[in-house]
């Protein structure tokens, strides 16, 4: 009784599924306005773009300070600047598209910006030296390393000319005055270093001078933006009449300062200079760095996951997602991969990185634990020697566990080379590495170097190359066991259909406003195959099935559907040296529009994803689980084209009658316009510039000797954007399968 009303269950809810089904390509921006991002309990601090008056930040760390809406700064990890601060707030986050598209704006009063000048002097110049203000400055310059958590406290580490830095942002306040500070420990310089402090333009510069201590103001219109020192040999100085700046002479020994800096009318000063003179000595931060890191999040949370039943070829499992949490998380998911231990971690599009364990046969207790928080937008991560690395828009994190309480404690600066406009839909996706150690991610389209690029970093982080150009908006990638990198785009302008392209170096795919190219090409490097809208209208990225593993799909690509929340085996034109590829579905449907993929080493594929737009995905996130029985399955596993006809091959025997009679099968092909403008039409092979699809006659079926493959004459059979082929066939054990085969025939192989 109890396995019949979990087979009802699962009926009922398939059912509800596809009536609750909207069709992707009917939806538009009103469908996903979601301002549930605001709801996030982000933790201390939050990487993404800000817009601060005068000063736009394309990569920002806002940290909160004191009480959650006591103060903010924003730290610009490429100029190593205080972009800015503020009292009374935090940021608002735009709800377009589940706050993924976005900017956002400052909540509370600025206190002061920096300009757009470098944070750090180098000769004693500010001026910025980047070709492009997307770029981070020189290494030798000054270099973002990455932020320690120790409880509610951010340590911000980089160095400057070489020289190590530690820079502790907070709040301190006395009666009615109100500063932020800089808590500064300096490693050794032989020289002496200028940090930029805050901008106030067209000012007046004034100093005030009680009992010792020493401040520097810039006066405009009756407000003054005040900076002073605690700590001995540095000083404040002014910059022209715009900039306070902190000079810092040449020391032998470990220096500790703190700068306080506040805004406020000129009859005050006094009160901000009794501040000053009170607060307290500069701490050693880089313990902090080092040990007494506190757990933040401290509550583990239990799911009860959902195995599928196993009556077909393959079984879809649910690893429940945390939905319900303390933190009023969202779990949209946009990648995973697994440690050793066989336990999870899944990075969420809104920030987040969760520490899953208990993934086993049963999925009885899964427990979730918040590992990582204030990602921007991650939608790629990578286990490397039980090394996690997370993908964001901004940069490629490394987290680090200093403690092994299940929280990271240090957000290291892996590479922040990749360039973007701001806040957008130019997300950098997937995650991935070669055999030799190097990651690979994919971008979305931007006006930067880096938009609609495939990149690749060194395995040590160090630099970051484009290997190939000319995509729109991919959502993802992958990479083979023997270094084969493949690519999808979706659907739009210059990209005519959805398209898995196996990638080269130099390489050109399609969309025009990003080929980095003077003039624009007039040509593109052609898809292995052209994805019809009827298997996926918004590709995710790839992963190959390991040897031995999943009966006749074992070592072939596995294409990921974010659009229509499903998965495909790939198969490669055995006949022209793979330069074809075909499509076979791969039954099973998802509770989101899956787009991550990773086999784990108990042979089962593991797949996440979100709902975002264009999908038919109904849940916020998906972590789920696909297991092959072999129960039952007919498909075909390989095929060849050749001059003459198709060669297609199927995992079990034929029956003989139906596969030689030729009603058995209809076949078509066509080709796609390549424009800018959105999408396009089918048009006919034969007759060029022309709308439609050329009906293809069957002339004759054979079946080969092997019993599994079929060879059919098709006389008017051409090179073509898409193929598709018609089957009704019954397999000699008597499984039936009624499908369509879809290839790209970019060559033929010798007649047959």
């Amino acid at each position: 009784m109890r396995f019949g009303l979990r087979y009802l269950f699962l009926i009922c809810f398939t059912f509800a599924l596809q009536a609750a089904e909207k069709d992707p390509l009917l939806m538009k921006d009103p469908d996903w306005i979601d301002g549930r991002m605001n709801d996030i309990d982000h933790g201390k601090f939050v990487h993404f773009s800000y817009s601060i008056p005068k000063r736009p930040v394309p990569k920002g760390i806002a940290i909160k300070v004191g009480g959650d809406e006591e103060g903010t700064v924003c730290f610009d990890t490429l100029l190593c600047s205080y972009a800015g601060a503020w009292t009374g707030g935090f940021v608002e986050f735009s709800s377009r598209r589940f706050g993924l598209t976005g900017g956002t704006k400052i909540i509370g009063d600025l206190l002061f910006h920096s300009g757009t000048r470098p944070g750090w002097a180098k000769d004693e110049k500010f001026d910025d030296p980047r070709e492009r203000r997307t770029m981070p400055l020189p290494a030798d310059w000054a270099r973002y390393e990455g932020m320690y958590r120790n409880g509610d406290r951010s340590i911000l580490k980089y160095t400057v000319s070489g020289t190590p830095v530690f820079d502790l942002p907070g709040i301190e306040s006395k009666g009615k005055i109100t500063a932020i500070t800089r808590t500064l420990e300096i490693a050794p310089s032989k020289n002496e270093m200028r940090m930029l402090i805050a901008s106030h333009e067209k000012s007046k510069v004034t100093r005030f001078d009680k009992s010792g201590v020493k401040c520097v103001q810039l006066e405009r219109g009756g407000s003054v933006l005040s900076a002073g020192v605690v700590g001995v040999g540095a000083s404040v100085i002014p910059l022209g009449r715009d900039h306070l700046v902190l000079r810092i002479p040449a020391h032998k020994a470990v220096l500790r300062l703190k700068v306080l800096v506040w805004k406020g009318t000129k009859e005050r000063l006094p009160e901000f200079s009794a501040l000053v003179k009170g607060s307290p000595d500069a701490e050693a931060i880089s313990r902090l760095a080092r040990s007494g890191f506190k757990t933040l999040w401290n509550e583990k949370i239990e799911t009860r996951g959902r195995v599928g039943l196993s009556l077909g070829p393959f079984a879809i499992d649910t690893i429940t997602l945390p939905f319900k949490n303390p933190y009023n998380a969202l779990l949209f998911a946009g990648g995973h991969d697994f440690l050793a231990n066989g336990d999870a971690l899944l990075a969420t599009a809104h920030g987040d990185v969760w520490l899953v364990k208990g993934i086993d046969a049963r999925l009885e207790k899964i427990t979730w634990q918040r590992f990582a928080t204030g990602l921007y937008q991650p939608l790629g991560l990578k286990v490397v020697d039980d090394r996690i690395y997370v993908l964001g828009k901004d940069q490629i994190t490394e987290l680090e566990d200093l403690n092994g309480d299940g929280e990271a404690d240090y957000y290291r600066n892996f590479n922040n080379q990749n360039e973007i406009s701001g806040p957008g839909h130019n997300y950098a996706t997937c995650l991935e590495t070669d055999p030799d150690g190097n990651f690979w991610f994919i971008r979305c389209n931007d006006r930067t170097p880096h938009g609609g690029t495939l990149l690749k970093v060194k395995h040590d982080g160090s630099d970051i190359e484009v290997m190939a150009t000319g995509f729109r908006n991919p959502n993802g990638m992958g990479v083979s066991p023997t270094g084969v990198v493949t690519a999808a785009d979706q659907q739009g302008g210059w990209v005519p259909e959805t398209r898995l392209d196996v990638t080269k170096k130099g390489g050109f795919y399609g969309f025009v406003p990003s080929s980095k190219r003077t003039p624009d090409p007039a040509s593109y490097d052609g898809p292995l195959c052209w994805v019809p809208r009827a298997l996926d209208n918004s590709a995710g990225g790839q992963t190959w099935v390991p040897r031995g593993s999943w009966g006749p799909f074992s070592e072939q690509m596995i294409h990921i559907s974010y659009g229509r929340c499903r998965i495909m085996a790939v198969l490669r034109d055995e006949a022209t040296g793979g330069a074809n590829g075909g499509m076979v579905s791969i039954p099973g449907r998802f509770d989101s529009g899956v787009m991550r993929g990773r086999f784990h080493t108990d042979g089962h594929l593991y797949l996440s994803g979100l709902m975002g737009w264009q999908t038919v995905g109904l849940a916020d996130g998906a972590f789920q689980r696909i297991r092959y029985t072999g129960r039952n399955l007919f498909v075909p596993s390989a095929f060849s084209s050749h001059k003459n006809g198709i060669r297609l091959t199927f995992n079990e025997p034929l029956q003989k009658e139906l596969a030689e009679d030729t009603g058995s099968y209809n076949a078509e092909m066509w080709n796609y316009l390549w424009s800018k403008a959105y999408g396009s039409d089918d048009y006919s092979v034969n007759r060029p510039g022309e709308k439609g699809r050329d009906a293809l006659e069957v002339k004759s079926a054979k079946l080969l000797q092997d019993g599994k493959s079929v060879f059919l004459e098709i006389p008017g059979i051409r090179k073509a954007h898409q193929f598709a082929l018609e089957y009704n066939l019954t397999s000699a054990k008597g499984l039936k399968k009624k499908d369509t085969f879809y290839a790209t025939l970019n060559e033929l192989g010798p007649s047959r």
